[in-house]
């Protein structure tokens, strides 16, 4: 056995026939190969390591040499994806996929045969090298080596995250598919004259998502000098960056990627890119799904900047370029069934450049013929192709040949699409010659006749950067000045550019889109709705910088502003009716706001009412960016009820929400410890769930094992004794009569209706501002019921900055700070670094007495937050996890 090895490779390392052998000598060890049809065929062949563990979301490093002859006759799994590849059965999955393929007709080493490349399409989330459309022995044989190449797909392969960009020494995340690409031709390059190819003279083609790379590969400075033509079927990618814009606007900026990856990393339950690269790669895919299609990104790397902008400045690979796209892309991608559907998306997504559009893509009275789904066809890839070639040929030394296909049956007139054109990847069959891939067909002469041109012309091109050659019409180059295309239809032929005054009109829209105007536009129109909306309503809109964009309608109105609590944004009435601001960033939480309409204080119909400031108002949430723990996530949730109970002591029937641990239910047995937690001033007990998330934040502290499992329970802080028939009604709470509701009635209620640990040592009292100060004088005042309490921006000398003496204030409740540090278990305060007055100065005199009498408390400062719930949401998440330890 080890002197038939030592011959294979001995064999290898000769000038010795390819053919005759079956085996290649590559840098890393000798392949072997199988002889098919008088062509030699790599399945499997190593081109980097395997992108896993600690090697997940970074660049392609070089794959491990082997010892001995390393079996090459197998397709390698396809990488790890959601999307599916078509009826046959393809091999496992797996993100050890870093592999490509080789069919050879070389007869030597020696020979040097131009080499074509193959990338995949599946819109950057599928795709794989084994589909036997995709097999290359009918494209070898017209005397090329044919490769294949595998790249990551999905959020394995484009995952941008502010960590993946910290530990990058160029400072970028998220192209990593991209990387896999150039490391393939960098690895072709070094290896393929092994199996008789020239890295002198290597062509890559793709399509869809494979053209798309094509044209990527062209503008990154990475990968220049990696390949000497170019081939893109229905791809290029010249549309402007946008954080969630249409097919053909589907690039982001690397700030944005980032974004969406840390969120992509919350929804699949880790909190770092460490944790990250521990879950399984099903996890990971599952929290895609619900985000939409991974995508390339402008990072400034890989690819340094909108491509369009980089052709223009003349910053690109100058390689010969054969592009274009099929007749009826729009088939594949058209969505809109009927022509309401049709004119109200294109009025949607091109708003004033919708009429021209929809003269230029017309639309039929009761259908949505090819004439308007080509609208479709042109924003995803006829003017990226038409723009790429007019770009490149106006300053390339590089040729362009430009073409469209067209080739397909004529559908009965009765179908549903009589008028059916070529769907996106019809050709791909006719290229690699498969034409028996074609579902529910039997080809043509005409069909084979088109298939044996275009593989012609692709081989051709790769051969000699030029298309033409003996047996096909000639196919002139394009220009400005010569605009021509190579149909293929029936046989091949020129002709013109199909729908110039669409492409035109696309032209200025896209043009519109990287203008200020534009930009400022997009940024509006990729913003979700608040989350504080009610179903259905899309404004208003939370933008990346915060701040947030208002719609109003109201035709008849003179004026409407925005009034986020006092600040107020002036709105402005388009032709429709339709009022509109975008306010200035706002500070990361929750504000409540009104509509001022003609003076009048409306609350917004796009937005649910929340009780704050003594009334109902609308709320806008800002989400604070990179945290989730007031977020709700995959862990178990526990209940709010609600308790309707009658009141002897004011006299009236009162309501208190109460939330209960997940386990509540299902453990019978276990009993709970109890935080009373109370709202501010204009509030009442509905805050601290719908403002305040307080359920939430308790369910991922007790899910992250942060806080003991405890029943909160929130009631309404106004309270008053019944007054006589000749007394005023009272002007607000009295915390004596609250104190007598919550400690004869709250408390006996709850712990004779819910599994308490009834006793001080299970008992907690916390509130926020006026709640602060009810719930430290209430505790204070009962250290027999409470061992535990807390004031969020508030305490127990309310808004008074006057300093305090422990042995006369608040009855002399702190003056012995050694005996009060022995009853109580937890003193809590905290408020915000950009508290307005009078609270820093109150909560500093409060705490100036505390140090004086030596009473032991824990101080929390919210960074960068003012008197307002994202301050509370903080406090209650470092206060929960001290309690009933």
């Amino acid at each position: 056995m080890k002197l038939l090895l030592s011959a294979f490779v001995l064999i290898a390392m000769s000038p010795m026939s390819v053919a005759a052998s079956t085996t290649a000598k590559v840098e890393d060890g000798t392949l072997q190969g199988t002889r098919e049809g008088g062509l030699t065929v790599f399945r499997g062949v190593p081109f980097a390591a395997p992108p896993v563990e600690d090697l997940r979301w970074r660049a392609p490093q070089p794959a491990a040499k082997w010892p001995g002859v390393r079996p090459a006759d197998k397709f390698a799994p396809q990488c790890v994806q959601n999307l599916g590849n078509g009826p046959d059965k393809p091999p496992a999955m797996s993100e050890d996929c870093l592999y490509l393929n080789v069919w050879t007709p070389a007869k030597s080493a020696r020979d040097r045969i131009p080499v074509l490349v193959w990338i995949y399409g599946g819109g950057f989330n599928g795709g794989a090298t084994w589909i036997p459309t995709y097999s290359g022995e009918v494209l070898a044989r017209k005397d090329v080596v044919l490769v294949s190449i595998a790249y990551r797909v999905g959020p394995l392969g484009f995952l941008a995250h502010p960590e993946l960009s910290a530990e990058s020494p160029h400072h970028v995340s998220g192209n990593y598919g991209l990387l896999d690409m150039i490391a393939a031709l960098q690895w072709i390059k070094t290896n393929i004259a092994a199996f008789g190819g020239d890295p002198g003279k290597v062509t890559i083609f793709g399509e869809s998502a494979g053209g798309i790379a094509v044209s990527q590969l062209c503008a990154s400075p990475l990968a220049k000098g990696l390949f000497e033509g170019a081939i893109s079927e229905s791809g290029g990618s010249f549309g402007p960056p946008r954080r969630a814009g249409g097919p053909g606007e589907n690039m982001r900026l690397l700030a944005d990627a980032e974004r969406d990856g840390a969120s992509l990393a919350r929804d699949a339950g880790a909190s770092s890119i460490e944790e990250l690269r521990k879950l399984p790669s099903e996890k990971i895919m599952a929290a895609q799904r619900t985000r939409g299609l991974a995508w390339p990104i402008v990072d400034g790397w890989v690819i340094p900047a909108d491509q369009y902008t980089l052709y223009e400045k003349k910053q690109f690979n100058d390689v010969p370029v054969l592009i274009g796209y099929n007749s009826d892309e729009g088939a594949s991608f058209s969505r809109e069934r009927t022509p309401r559907e049709y004119t109200d998306a294109v009025h949607r997504r091109y708003d004033s450049f919708a009429d021209a559009l929809l003269k230029a893509y017309p639309v039929g009275e009761t259908t949505v013929p090819k004439s308007a789904r080509d609208l479709s066809r042109d924003a995803a890839f006829g003017w990226h192709t038409w723009i790429w070639a007019r770009l490149q040929s106006r300053s390339s030394a590089g040729k362009v040949y430009y073409y469209y296909f067209d080739q397909h049956p004529q559908a009965p007139a009765d179908s549903p699409r009589p008028d059916l054109g070529a769907p996106h990847g019809r050709e791909v069959a006719y290229v690699f010659g498969h034409l028996n891939d074609l579902q529910h067909e039997q080809p043509t002469t005409a069909d084979h006749v088109i298939s044996d041109a275009m593989a012609t012309y692709w081989t051709n091109f790769a051969k000699h950067g030029n298309p033409n050659g003996k047996g096909v019409p000639e196919w002139p180059a394009f220009s400005d000045q010569n605009p021509e295309l190579m149909y293929f239809a029936g046989t091949p032929h020129t002709g013109p550019v199909p729908n110039p005054d669409g492409l035109k009109t696309l032209d200025t829209y896209f043009a519109w889109r990287r203008s200020p105007e534009g930009e400022r536009a997009s940024a509006i129109e990729d913003a979700k709705p608040a989350a504080t909306n009610v179903m259905g309503a899309q404004y208003p809109r939370v933008l990346p910088d915060h701040s947030v964009a208002f719609q109003f309608k109201a035709p008849e109105a003179q004026s409407v502003d925005v009034d986020i609590t006092g600040k107020k944004f002036p709105m402005t009435k388009n032709s429709d009716g339709v009022w509109t601001v975008t306010t200035a960033p706002l500070v990361e939480g929750f504000h409540y706001y009104a509509l001022d309409v003609d003076g009048v204080r409306v609350n917004d119909p796009g937005s649910h009412a929340f009780f704050g400031t003594g009334k109902d108002a609308s709320g806008i949430e800002v989400p604070e960016d990179g945290v989730n723990y007031y977020l709700p996530q995959e862990v178990p949730h526990g209940d709010v009820r609600i308790r309707m109970y009658r009141s002897t002591i004011t006299g009236q029937w009162r309501r208190c929400f109460i939330y209960t641990p997940p386990d509540y239910d299902s453990n019978p047995a276990a009993r709970y410890p109890v935080l009373y937690l109370q709202h501010g001033m204009g509030e009442d007990e509905t805050g601290w769930i719908f403002q305040g998330h307080a359920n939430l934040i308790l369910d991922n502290l007790i899910a992250a094992n942060k806080a003991v499992p405890m029943i909160i329970v929130m009631d309404n802080g106004y309270a008053s004794r019944p007054a006589g028939p000749f007394s005023p009604v009272p002007a607000g709470p009295d915390i004596g009569a609250f104190q007598d509701v919550m400690i004869k009635e709250i408390i006996p209620m709850i712990d004779s209706s819910f599994r308490t640990i009834a006793d001080r040592d299970h008992r907690a009292m916390a509130g926020l501002s006026m709640g602060a100060n009810q719930a430290l004088h209430i505790a204070t005042g009962n250290l027999d019921a409470f061992a535990y309490m807390a004031g969020f921006s508030g305490t127990m000398n309310g808004l008074s900055t006057d300093p305090l003496d422990p042995d006369t204030a608040f009855g002399g409740v702190f003056k012995d700070g050694a005996a009060f540090n022995q009853k109580v278990k937890v003193l809590w305060l905290g408020m915000g670094t950009q508290e307005p007055n009078p609270f820093p100065g109150a909560i500093g005199a409060f705490r100036a007495m505390l140090d004086k009498a030596g009473v032991k408390y824990v101080y929390f400062s919210s960074p960068g937050t003012a008197h307002e719930w994202l301050t509370w949401r903080r406090d209650l998440n470092d206060f929960a996890p001290r309690l009933f330890r």
